[in-house]
């Protein structure tokens, strides 16, 4: 017989910063701690005394106002016994209460009763925000001596140009792999090379792994799977149904990665896209957002009824299965011949094309995309999906739609089921509806090419920067992120303890400023700047 556990319904209780304890107890068993000293006892005793009357003396005011105020608003005390309330204007009134409310709400916080609310934690990040030039200059002015700030200036200068050599040959590497991948020209530049798939996958996963590093480097974070939840439970201004097509997405590539480095909390579609982050902010916009608040309640309302009656199994069954046999179209091909006289271009008709079967099998493209987004709300995240479908109606269109239907059928039916129905009457109906039919399409099809220009606006506004565009980016933000690291380690071990190296016998030594740039010694860079200024010296 196998053993059964019995599963317990465990509820997680947190920790509360309240003190059960009554005062006079509490004060008894610490006086009973200091029952062997008794001038230490007595000393305790005034102590708390004097605590209790400070306390009381402190909050004194604010109970008083508090209670005051509440004299205003008690259902006990009749009108009769407020002569002051007769005189307040509704604006005056309104700011007591708010003066009130929040009275109140101080008091029970302080009490260890706290409002729930609904709370997202974010972690510290350790990126530096703050622009290299003004860290530098920031740092140097809080040296006093000149010839220390010249010599910190100078090891700054020479640290950024270290870490470039640094990450130069690995930054290298990471384009020319990817130049392997982009999009436009990546398919012909393999070809050209005659590599087999072993050999492609190969290089794939090396772009990955060069990838993911200098995403670290840069402080970027694999978004969960927790946070994708916060972001989808909620919507901000893209209030718009977008799914992705996944199949136009490839689920080998990141899956053979994450295959030789696991990783925790990925979220669900980690095998088909990443989405990584960095940084948080917070977005403010006022509005009324009374379309929103009503394809909620619209949406809430349909859903309910389909998990009620059992159709959304059905639904959503049946749209997977399409879904997964819909075959992507092939895209139209333009054959260009090169001669010594100039480029042709052969255009083919879409009516002259050859017809041909359809291919079972699609051919895999090795197209690897890298797209860099700033200032996404947590709420529209959907903006950064990739292979995004044409958005379908809200709830408010499709109530509209029906709705309307509905009356116009049942007035169609009343006017049948009429005995002396006049033919003129009926076509006139018949007619209107029809033209309603034809006038709800035709907004149809405007509301859709407004909700595709509202994504393509969210995009256009929110993207950065795309493909080769992004790797540069990540390349210098790689490089920015490691000098201002140093630079703020060394300059807080130089002033709070002792800035230290390691010697080939394990041997610490303290190093000052001027000794740190002789280690560094002098750059390619500076005897560059050096030759310019001579030739320019030189010229004049």
């Amino acid at each position: 017989m196998d053993n059964k556990v019995k599963q317990n319904e465990v509820i997680r209780l947190e920790r509360e910063s309240v003190i059960p304890i009554p005062r006079e107890a509490l004060l008894k068993k610490l006086n009973a701690i200091l029952e062997e000293n008794p001038e230490e006892q007595k000393q305790f005793k005034l102590f708390c005394t004097r605590v209790d009357y400070t306390v009381r003396a402190w909050y004194h005011m604010e109970f008083e106002s508090l209670m005051r105020t509440y004299t205003f608003f008690n259902p006990d005390i009749v009108p009769s016994d407020k002569p002051e309330y007769g005189s307040f204007t509704p604006e005056n009134l309104d700011a007591l209460e708010r003066l009130f409310l929040r009275s109140l709400f101080k008091l029970i916080e302080r009490m260890g009763k706290k409002k729930k609310k609904d709370v997202i934690r974010l972690e510290l990040e350790s990126v530096i925000p703050i622009l290299k030039n003004k860290l530098i200059s920031t740092l140097a002015d809080l040296f006093e001596q000149k010839s220390d700030r010249l010599e910190f200036l100078k090891l700054c200068q020479r640290v950024e140009y270290t870490i470039r050599a640094w990450y130069l040959l690995q930054f290298e590497d990471l384009m020319q792999l990817y130049a392997l991948f982009e999009p436009v020209y990546g398919a012909s530049k393999l070809n050209q090379q005659n590599l087999t798939p072993d050999d492609i996958d190969c290089l794939e996963q090396n772009f990955l792994n060069y990838l993911f590093e200098v995403m670290d480097k840069s402080n970027f974070k694999i978004t969960s799977i927790d946070e994708i939840e916060i972001a989808l439970s909620a919507q901000y201004r893209l209030n718009l149904p977008i799914v992705v097509d996944e199949s136009k997405l490839d689920k080998r590539l990141l899956t053979r990665y994450f295959a030789k480095h696991p990783q925790e909390n990925l979220p669900d579609f980690a095998n088909k896209y990443i989405i990584f982050r960095r940084g948080f902010g917070i977005d403010h916009t006022t509005a009324y957002f009374i379309k929103s608040k009503i394809d909620t309640i619209i949406w809430r309302i349909w859903k309910c009824l389909l998990t009620v009656t059992g159709i959304k199994w059905l639904i959503y069954g049946r749209s997977s299965g399409r879904r997964s046999m819909k075959e992507p179209e092939k895209p139209l091909e333009i054959s260009i011949a090169t001669e010594q006289d100039g480029l042709q271009v052969e255009r083919i008709r879409i009516e002259k094309l050859k017809l041909r079967r359809a291919k079972t099998k699609k051919e895999t493209e090795r197209n690897i995309y890298v797209k860099h987004f700033k200032n996404i709300p947590m709420a529209d995240m959907e903006i950064v999906l990739p292979e995004k479908k044409s958005p379908g109606l809200t709830p408010m269109d499709w109530t509209k739609f029906l709705v309307s239907a509905a009356i116009g059928l049942g007035t169609l039916i009343s006017s049948l089921s009429m005995p002396k129905a006049d033919l003129r009457v009926i076509f006139a109906i018949l007619s209107a509806v029809v033209m309603f039919c034809v006038k709800t399409y035709l907004s149809f099809q405007s509301n859709l090419v407004a909700y595709q220009s509202l994504i393509t606006k969210c995009v256009y506004d929110k993207q950065l920067d795309s493909g080769r565009g992004t790797l540069l980016h990540l390349c210098d933000d790689v490089i920015q992120q490691e000098v201002k690291e140093v630079i703020i380690s060394f300059f807080m071990l130089l002033q709070k303890g002792k800035a230290t190296r390691q010697d080939t016998l394990g041997r610490y030594a303290c190093v000052d400023m001027r000794h740190a740039n002789e280690i560094i010694g002098t750059t390619t860079e500076e005897v560059v700047i050096k030759a310019k200024q001579g030739d320019s010296s030189s010229a004049t």
